[in-house]
């Protein structure tokens, strides 16, 4: 698969509200480096996944999201529990403009 505008504009409307939770359960520079991490995770998911159908497939936006929650989850060095990210998932989405909207 290609990391292309739309993996990228996901990880921009997703990732501050990521940051901002870890940071409300850790620490700010915590959540900045999981974030930095989870970005290079989150591009090498993205690369090595085969192709599956572009835009046509209406399930691209889930497989997107969900190596982005993924990549999160692997940059925690297993500081976040399932549990914990399950919460701060729900959090980042349910504040979010975006989907609020949609």
């Amino acid at each position: 698969m290609k990391y292309n505008v739309y993996s990228a504009s996901m990880w921009m409307l997703i990732s501050s509200g990521f940051r901002r939770e870890i940071a409300k359960n850790f620490d700010k520079n915590y959540a900045i480096s999981v974030m930095h991490r989870a970005k290079k995770e989150y591009r090498e998911i993205i690369l090595r996944t085969e192709g599956i159908g572009g835009m046509q497939n209406p399930l691209l936006t889930v497989f997107i999201l969900s190596a982005l929650v993924v990549a999160v989850y692997k940059s925690a060095d297993n500081k976040i529990s399932d549990e914990m990210l399950y919460q701060i998932f729900d959090k980042v989405i349910s504040s979010n403009l975006v989907f609020k909207l949609s």
